[in-house]
């Protein structure tokens, strides 16, 4: 499964273009099927691949990231096996506000 396809890439607005805006919407989820992880996409450059969105990891929080290593990211898919699984997209995400992602 790719992570980010050129269609959606083109929904995700640039980075800054929700800056002013006072409830950002994520366009994409991207998890960790088999543990902790999620990132929400609000804000997207395909030249850098450079992200700004808010994740739930350990403490919840907006800010960027980059997607190159959430597509190299691995993860042990059993407890105590290398890692071997990838970061998967929530394929029937819609876009949402991010007031409803917090506050679900």
């Amino acid at each position: 499964m790719k992570l980010m396809t050129k269609e959606l890439a083109k929904t995700i607005p640039a980075i800054g273009d929700q800056r002013e805006v006072e409830d950002p919407i994520a366009y994409a989820k991207i998890f960790n099927p088999y543990g902790a992880g999620t990132w929400f996409i609000t804000e997207f450059n395909p030249e850098t691949k450079e992200c700004y969105g808010y994740v739930e990891l350990l403490d919840s929080e907006s800010g960027f990231f980059d997607f190159t290593e959430l597509e190299s990211l691995r993860v042990p898919y059993i407890r105590g096996q290398r890692p071997v699984a990838k970061l998967e997209r929530d394929l029937y995400f819609s876009p949402t506000p991010l007031s409803q992602i917090r506050n679900r």
